[in-house]
């Protein structure tokens, strides 16, 4: 966690106090806090993963160059088809995908049977095909660490800056296999690295917690100090007054008669419908009032949604009942189709190129080209409340004397407006000649 020490410390611009150290706040946050966070936190979890689920809710369609789903397949789609079916590549990247959100990169490290026999620490050597593939390991930072490892200082090479090889540690933070202890250096050839937000080029991304790191220790103290405020308050502690000197005596000066009060007192703190005789006592019951910890929490939540650029409302959902609001999901939607094609595109683009370097994928013909659906579709729910909007406008329209629809009877049907054909092309649209005009739909 060397590397942590450069990045995300506190800024000191305070100059009457260190705001951080008074708050609580860690001066660096190592990968070991990030991933303990998100995987004791709800909150830091879904930071981390609800931009990943809502980027690989559908995967893309890969092809080798242009398809029209007439042509024979090339080699490499017959070798994609397969590194899709048998390894699951897709699932594989999304887990990189999460991990390398929590740290500064991930990698995907591919188990194959090379054509020669070399160490881990040398450069990996040519496969022989898709077949040699054995399987497609997700790995976080942690189990590939570069902690006191030199890096390339040819600076005319591309790999300069680069580390010179990887410590592979499989019983790092983040591993879940309980089984593997061991720990071997690794050339840079034989992983492939996911680094989001590492816009220089390097392994070296950006941790999505980081500047949200702060907001989520906010959230836990006011959680937990809720929690534990109406803890203390539900065990309803009892106050006894002593007004009596007599009996203030005896319970001070006679054991006996002390211990058997004690023994009085705890069955009935302890118990259901026990009744307690005071003997010239005032009981009382030891309450606070709890400030209601909406308002604080609010805003924590609203500056740790901030740093991730995920509204709050998509974040954690709405316990009203109330969903979020189009402008949230629109946003949202165009925050994740901006992640598939400035982030995602990328890295599957380089992970297929990786593994046709290393003699795995067939060399396409042409190029790769990486298709997504539509994420702004709307749901099923909003085409048919949009349907029924655009009914209820076309009778407002005949009401009022129009001799056209506004909308068409196909737009209806599919609860949006076919932006891509002018309104003139279904001039005469009406109930005399209905399924002419919808034959005229179909064929243009």
């Amino acid at each position: 966690n060397y590397g942590y020490n450069q990045t995300g410390g506190y800024h000191h611009a305070d100059q009457k106090r260190d705001v951080w150290e008074v708050a609580g706040y860690p001066a660096i946050v190592d990968f070991d806090k990030h991933w303990n966070m998100q995987a004791r936190f709800g909150i830091a979890k879904a930071g981390i993963h609800r931009i990943v689920d809502k980027c690989w809710q559908s995967s893309p369609t890969i092809t080798d160059g242009d398809y029209d789903g007439e042509r024979a397949l090339t080699p490499f789609e017959k070798d994609l088809e397969i590194l899709i079916s048998k390894h699951q590549v897709f699932a594989r990247l999304k887990g990189a995908d999460w991990r390398n959100r929590i740290g500064r990169y991930s990698g995907i490290l591919p188990i194959v049977t090379e054509t020669e026999v070399t160490s881990p620490q040398e450069q990996a050597s040519k496969s022989l095909g898709i077949d040699s593939l054995l399987k497609l390991v997700p790995m976080p930072e942690s189990q590939l660490s570069v902690d006191n490892v030199g890096s390339n200082a040819n600076i005319s090479s591309p790999d300069y800056g680069m580390p010179e090889y990887y410590n592979l540690r499989q019983d790092a933070v983040g591993d879940r296999n309980p089984l593997e202890n061991s720990e071997i250096q690794l050339h840079p050839s034989r992983v492939f690295i996911m680094a989001e937000g590492s816009d220089d080029g390097s392994i070296f991304g950006i941790p999505a917690n980081e500047a949200g790191f702060n907001a989520l220790l906010d959230l836990e103290k006011i959680c937990a100090a809720g929690a534990e405020g109406h803890f203390k308050n539900a065990k309803q502690r009892t106050i006894l007054n002593v007004k009596d000197s007599q009996v203030a005596n005896t319970l001070m000066n006679d054991p006996a008669k002390a211990e058997e009060w004690k023994k009085t007192a705890s069955d009935f703190a302890s118990g259901f419908d026990n009744m307690l005789t005071l003997y010239g006592m005032d009981a009382h019951q030891l309450q606070s009032t709890l400030s209601d910890p909406t308002a604080p929490f609010t805003n924590a939540l609203n500056i740790y949604a901030a740093s991730i650029s995920i509204p709050a409302t998509i974040l954690i959902g709405q316990q009203t009942g109330r969903l979020a609001s189009d402008e949230d999901q629109a946003d949202w939607s165009q925050t994740a189709a901006s992640r598939r094609v400035n982030t995602l595109t990328p890295s599957i683009t380089g992970f297929l190129q990786y593994l046709i370097d290393r003699g795995i994928l067939s060399k396409p013909t042409t190029e790769i080209l990486v298709t997504w659906d539509d994420l702004s579709e709307p749901s099923v729910g909003a085409k048919l409340d949009n349907s029924k909007k655009m009914s209820e406008i076309n009778k407002s329209g005949y009401d009022t004397g129009m001799q056209e629809p506004i909308f068409t009877e196909s737009e209806i049907r599919q609860g949006s407006v076919d932006d891509e054909k002018p309104k003139e092309d279904y001039e005469g649209f009406g109930e005399d000649d209905e399924d002419d005009d919808i034959k005229n739909l179909d064929e243009n």
